[in-house]
């Protein structure tokens, strides 16, 4: 019998999950891009619309992933992470990546933008693993994650570096990892990530004002104010849809408007 990617390889309930959860995301886009739309683009929906083309390929290319057999990842890990390090490389050639508010980490192809360090996740996950599994050391780890950090870094992108260093030690630890090789992991990323820090002043007031969000309240602190207001006047069960004050007074820099505030609109609007 033909095996099907529902029954076999994406359970049919996980799919369905993922879609339901990827549509009161769209709803939280609305409910925070709406004025922005409107004022800008003269369309409320035009975040949403194009959300949703991002939606249906991104389902489309789940669909098409979970046929591909864990044999072939396994062989063609080195090709892929290959491949997108070559990509990693190219985003940081003038001319070839392009530069957005102070950071270079995209590539643009013609409607599309495309951005390396997304994909470096995925195929750094699977070479880790495939890797792992022939017992490499400790040292060895080290100088894979510390090249993929430097190629990070180099855009720069502290956000997308934490979360590649958590997923790739979560990985090592999943390997087996040995409890001195976990503690020495944990006081190197303390060292490294604390340096990041103190050696930007965006980053440092960046933590600063998340410390203390009292300290400039017009100017650096500013949006994490508003944010605050807006869950605080949410209350238990929210103020409803498109009723928080919050929505229409924030201004945020395009696209970090609709990426990275949806949370608090969600608790504002709904509840807590």
């Amino acid at each position: 019998m033909k095996r099907g990617f529902i029954s076999n390889r994406l359970p049919l309930s996980i799919l369905l999950s993922g879609i339901l959860v990827a549509c009161f995301g769209l709803l939280a886009i609305f409910d925070a891009s709406v004025i922005d739309a409107y004022r800008t683009f003269d369309d409320k929906f035009h975040y949403v619309k194009q959300q949703s083309l991002w939606l249906g390929l991104g389902i489309l290319v789940a669909l098409i992933t979970a046929n591909i057999p864990i044999s072939w990842l396994k062989k063609n890990s080195v090709i892929l992470y290959g491949f997108t390090l070559i990509l990693m490389l190219i985003v940081l050639i003038p001319g070839l990546g392009t530069k957005l508010q102070g950071a270079r980490r995209w590539l643009i192809f013609g409607p599309l933008i495309f951005q390396p360090s997304e994909l470096l996740k995925i195929t750094l996950a699977i070479y880790l693993a495939r890797w792992l599994e022939q017992g490499r050391e400790f040292k060895h780890f080290l100088g894979i994650l510390a090249l993929n950090l430097t190629l990070i870094m180099l855009q720069p992108d502290l956000g997308t570096a934490i979360i590649t260093v958590g997923m790739a030690f979560m990985i090592y630890y999943l390997s087996g990892a040995k409890i001195k090789e976990i503690i020495a992991f944990s006081l190197i990323l303390l060292v490294a990530i604390s340096g990041l820090i103190f050696a930007s002043p965006y980053r440092l007031t960046r933590v600063q004002t998340f410390m203390d969000p009292t300290q400039d309240p017009l100017g650096a602190s500013y949006h994490i104010n508003q944010v605050l207001y807006g869950l605080g006047s949410g209350g238990l069960y929210g103020v409803g849809l498109g009723r928080s004050r919050q929505t229409l007074l924030l201004k945020w820099p395009r696209p970090s408007k609709i990426n990275l505030i949806n949370y608090w609109p969600v608790a504002s609007h709904y509840y807590f």
